[in-house]
């Protein structure tokens, strides 16, 4: 197991508005954070450093996201060296430069996109929906 080291975190929200009748992203706002240092190893999960970094920005945990109709991306994603990194791999699996470098991930920087919905529009209310904006069954 290698030493931990300090790594920089890049973190972004990306703003999706989503529409609720198209069940498709209408407009993409990337809002750029300040960066965050992180101390992790190479033997560390992707997905095990996305829960760190969801606590340390007081971001909510992806279990407790509310996923719109439509919407099938993932959450997040982490980029670093150029590549997307797959959640349930480690560092050193996924960025060949760091096992010759025996372990040493001081001065890696990892950009993590987490996206957040945006509602936009209105649905077409079909007939018999339960899901009404009036307060009384007599207005039509």
């Amino acid at each position: 197991m290698a030493a931990p080291k300090m790594v920089t975190v890049r973190p972004r929200l990306q703003v999706e508005r989503f529409s609720l009748y198209w069940k498709e992203p209408l407009s993409t706002e990337t809002i750029v954070q300040e960066d965050v240092q992180l101390l992790l190893d190479c033997d560390t999960s992707i997905e095990n450093v996305l829960k760190e970094i969801a606590a340390k920005l007081g971001w909510p945990s992806v279990d407790d996201l509310q996923r719109l109709d439509g919407f099938k991306d993932p959450w997040e994603r982490v980029i670093t060296m150029g590549r997307e990194l797959e959640l349930s791999k480690t560092l050193l699996e996924q960025v060949p430069e760091l096992s010759s470098q025996s372990g040493d991930v001081s001065g890696l920087k990892i950009t993590v996109v987490r996206k957040v919905l945006k509602a936009d529009g209105w649905k077409i209310q079909l007939a018999n929906d339960f899901l009404t904006d009036s307060d009384s069954d007599d207005e039509h």
